[in-house]
């Protein structure tokens, strides 16, 4: 789809209109091209606002979206019932993706679309669902060897380091233990002076409380 020239959109600059009180993300389409958009918007998406207004809204999809996106707009203007919200992924000038979650309200003919970041979320969810994967093929195994490997291929699937801990005595017993980065791990060995596996410590807060209530969350632990 051809950007179309500014004289031809309306296209407002930003500072002139209403969407630049707004903390999230607000771009309006009007005939398939880009008039107007907040400072936010261009944070979201990595792009600066001359890439942006006067052209077609197609050129901020990724591919993969892309028909569906457009298909959805287009039902939309003539009045047909198509989900106002819906996530869907933006690309920067770099290639850089965002999964975005996009609210979409006509004004005449305009399209006043909200534009949430939820790539946080989304990577959140993702390595939710591979873990849980990970814990069900981990409890069909048997032998410990075999289930360290499911561990570590898991975990390595989705950029997490990892470590298994078993109760021991008054403390914890590391029985498995896989990072990513290699020379991290051989800094930790080295002030320790000794193999993470096999090393014996005290229960953390973090410990006891994922010991006690099956899950646990830190900053830091």
């Amino acid at each position: 789809m051809k950007s179309r020239d500014l004289s031809d959109t309306g296209v407002r600059p930003r500072g002139t209109s209403w969407i630049d009180a707004l903390s999230v993300g607000v771009l309006v389409v009007r005939h398939e091209a880009v008039i107007s958009v907040n400072q936010r918007f261009l944070e979201i998406v990595g792009r600066v606002e001359d890439e942006v207004l006067g052209k077609a809204y197609t050129t901020l999809l990724a591919p993969e979206d892309l028909a569906r996106v457009v298909e959805r707009h287009r039902r939309r203007l003539q009045g047909e019932l198509v989900p106002a919200e819906y996530e869907t992924v933006l690309v920067s000038s770099a290639g850089e993706r965002r999964r975005v979650e996009l609210s979409v309200v006509l004004r005449g003919e305009d399209a006043v679309v909200t534009v949430r970041d939820v790539t946080d979320q989304a990577q959140h969810r993702e390595r939710r669902l591979i873990l849980a994967r990970v814990g069900v093929t981990a409890q069909k195994l048997h032998a410990e060897g075999a289930i360290f490997r499911a561990l570590r291929e898991g975990l390595r699937a989705i950029g997490l380091s990892g470590v298994l801990l078993r109760p021991e005595g008054e403390g914890l017993r590391v029985v498995f233990y896989d990072a990513i980065d290699d020379a991290f791990c051989g800094e930790v060995e080295r002030r320790f002076g000794r193999p993470i596996e096999g090393a014996h410590g005290r229960w953390t807060p973090l410990c006891r409380r994922a010991w006690a209530e099956g899950q646990g969350y830190a900053d830091d632990a």
